[in-house]
């Protein structure tokens, strides 16, 4: 037989071990539901196409740097804000 004491720290044992089992088991339980979530997400869901556009795939190793006759590279920046500025000298 268990003495007092002993019984009293086997109650308090059995009771810690059951909040861990509810704190487990409600982690379960939420990690099930979100991946089933998931599941139903990307099983029921459709995607749409969201733009097409003219044009080809070129290789990366087609790609070619453009350059100015000084030799310095041209950005995207600069070629907009050209033909912008050219586009306004025309009128």
């Amino acid at each position: 037989m268990l003495s007092s004491k002993e019984e009293k720290e086997l109650f308090k044992l059995e009771k810690k071990e059951e909040k861990y089992f509810l704190f487990f088991s409600f982690f379960i339980i939420i990690i099930s539901i979100t991946i089933s979530l998931a599941v139903y997400y990307f099983c029921n869901t459709t995607l749409s196409i969201i733009s097409e556009t003219k044009g080809v795939v070129v290789p990366s190793s087609k790609v070619k740097v453009i350059q100015h006759l000084e030799g310095d590279r041209l950005s995207l920046r600069n070629l907009c804000w050209k033909a912008t500025l050219h586009s306004y000298s025309n009128i």
